[in-house]
């Protein structure tokens, strides 16, 4: 296989998922279709740089997911999809208190603020718990 077979092969690939499913093809999909000597036609890069590299001249494109950085997939270069976000995917995975693991005073003071009016006004902290959290 060369590397204009590879292409032509993801094109194949691209345009066959399109044509059955209105779908794209997960990259890792995508792997098991080719040959199994393709990574040697890379040149030491990965399926996913190539096909960024190569799409646009030869009639397909990579659709990477907004959030999810392993959902990548192979789209013929005019079909209409992309990976759409959910209102779920677009919070924080991690609290502030992971955030600023390394500063527990910031951590704290940025949980007290998620707090509602009323309880805040009701909580006192001495400055000096402050100091021994930010040491």
């Amino acid at each position: 296989m060369t590397q204009d077979e590879l292409k032509s092969s993801l094109k194949a690939i691209a345009d066959k998922q399109w044509a059955t499913n209105q779908q794209a093809i997960l990259l890792s999909a995508v792997g098991l279709e080719l040959a199994k000597d393709y990574r040697t036609l890379l040149d030491g890069k990965s399926l996913k740089v190539f096909i960024k590299e190569t799409g646009e001249d030869n009639g397909y494109r990579l659709v990477e997911h907004p959030t999810q950085a392993a959902k990548v997939a192979l789209a013929p270069l005019d079909a209409k999809f992309e990976f759409v976000a959910t209102a779920a995917e677009e919070l924080p995975k991690k609290s502030v208190a992971f955030r600023h693991r390394e500063n527990r005073a910031l951590a704290l003071l940025e949980i007290l603020a998620t707090l509602p009016e009323e309880d805040i006004a009701q909580i006192s902290i001495p400055v000096s718990v402050f100091v021994k959290l930010h040491k």
